[in-house]
Parts: structure tokens; C-alpha cells; sequence
């Protein structure tokens, strides 16, 4: 049932669609965050859980531990890479330093923020459901938590996969140091995204069975109507690129006017 409305939800955002929420590059790159992340969570914790069911099963099928640290070095690497990318891409497009100057935080967060606390705890349709700029709040918490938790995650890990790099005037406990800050920040992660972006995306009645538009770019006039003020709407539409016209056709000698 879940697959079928997921379906649905995927054709009407792609037949309806209004508002172009990603663009290509942008929904490889949110591909690429998916792919490499989730590969860290399991070889990650395969290490810290050997005994787990799970864990068990991976190596049964050949990922010893040497391959289970390649799978997460290259993972890291590639994660990494991919966020420095997207950085570039928000400094030097038109449209990467509009989706930059939106998701930076503001004043405006913390009132959208009572805002949306005052509108749930009223009565069912007591006023208008809030809308939002291009970002709202959660949606900048989630991205700047997530590039903290890069950064966090590439320092600790680096001091892990090279620790004879360290100098030797530093103190030695620095690495377990460094371990202990890559688990915890690693669980972090992973309870984040299962609870707060997994909600926000899959289970918030809003969205519900699931935000397509990671996989079609777009969200229709109705969605984009109920969650974004009338200047959001015209700043996305303003950032895609202008569809290109089909040259007129030719006419034939023949049947040209005089």
C-alpha cells in the first residue's frame, strides 16, 4: 500500500509539475549524500557491533574486515568530496549562491519557529497553516547540523586512518579522543536522520507516503501554495533555467505568401 502511494504521490509530482524544488545536479548530489552515508552507518557500526545479526550476516556474505574499512574510507572520501562540491557549486551558479543566501539562518527562523508551535497547539483550523521562505527552519537546522557533522566526522576519522601523521609533541590519548568522538558523532547522525529527516520526509502528514521530489525535482501548485509564501515560490521559479523554445518550423518554398 506504502509502494503504491508512494507511486502515485511520484506521478502527480511529475505531471503536475509547478515549482522546480532540485535540480539535476543538485538531486545526484542528494543521491550521492544517500549512497555514502548509508554505507558509512552499516560498515561503521559493523565494527562496533561485530556480533550483531546484521554484522554477522555482512561478513557471511565476504565483507571481512578489511573490506568493510576500504568500503568506509572510500565511502568517507567520496561523501566528502561530494559536500566540497556542492559548496563550490553554491559559490560559483546563479542559482547554488540564491539557494545559499536562503538557507543561511536569520531572525525570521526563530519567529517561523513560534509560529509553527503556536499553530499546532491551537484548535484544527483556528487560522491559516504557516508558510515559509524558499528554506524553513528545520530544513536549515538539518543542512548546517549536517555539514558540522562532516566537519566533526572528516577531523576525528582522518586522526583515525592516520595516526602515525600526528606529531609527536601531541599526547597520545588524542586518539582515543578522536574514536570516541567519531562514534558518538557517528550515532548522532544516524539517529538524526532516521528520526528527524526520516519524519520530516516520510512521516509528517504534510508529506506522507514520502517527499517525492528528491527523485522527480518538483512539487505541484498545491504544495507549493501550502508551504511556501507567494515570494518563495517566485524566487524558485525565478532559478530555473528558461525552457528552450523549438525553432519555427520551416515553410516550404512552395507555399510561402508573396
Amino acid at each position: 500500500v506504502w509502494l503504491w502511494a508512494v507511486r502515485r504521490k511520484f506521478r502527480l509530482q511529475r505531471d503536475q509539475r509547478h515549482v522546480n524544488r532540485m535540480n539535476r545536479f543538485e538531486r545526484v548530489s542528494h543521491f550521492m549524500l544517500f549512497i555514502t552515508f548509508s554505507l558509512l552507518v552499516v560498515t561503521g557500526f559493523a565494527l562496533k557491533f561485530p556480533e550483531a545479526f546484521w554484522a554477522k550476516w555482512l561478513f557471511s556474505i565476504g565483507m571481512t574486515e578489511a573490506v568493510r574499512a576500504w568500503i568506509h574510507r572510500i565511502s568517507a572520501t567520496a561523501m566528502t568530496l561530494n559536500l566540497i562540491l556542492f559548496f563550490v557549486y553554491m559559490f560559483l551558479r546563479r542559482r547554488g549562491r540564491g539557494l545559499l543566501r536562503e538557507i543561511l539562518p536569520g531572525k525570521r527562523d526563530f519567529t517561523d519557529f513560534f509560529k509553527s508551535v503556536r499553530f499546532y497547539i491551537k484548535r484544527p483550523n483556528t487560522n491559516a497553516h504557516p508558510r515559509f521562505g524558499v528554506f524553513n527552519f528545520a530544513e536549515k537546522f538539518e543542512f548546517w547540523a549536517l555539514v558540522w557533522g562532516t566537519g566533526v566526522m572528516v577531523v576525528s576519522g582522518a586522526i583515525l586512518w592516520f595516526p602515525k601523521a600526528i606529531p609527536a609533541e601531541w599526547p597520545t590519548w588524542i586518539i582515543n579522543v578522536a574514536r570516541v568522538v567519531h562514534y558518538y558523532e557517528a550515532l548522532l547522525a544516524t539517529l538524526a536522520i532516521l528520526i528527524w529527516h526520516g519524519y520530516h520526509t516520510l512521516f509528517h502528514p504534510d508529506e506522507y507516503p514520502m517527499n517525492t521530489s528528491w527523485i522527480t525535482g518538483y512539487i505541484t501548485a498545491e504544495e507549493a501554495e501550502h508551504r511556501f509564501e507567494p515570494k518563495a515560490v517566485e524566487k524558485m521559479q525565478r532559478s530555473e533555467k528558461p525552457k528552450k523554445q523549438a525553432p519555427p518550423a520551416k515553410v516550404p518554398d512552395g507555399e510561402k505568401g508573396e
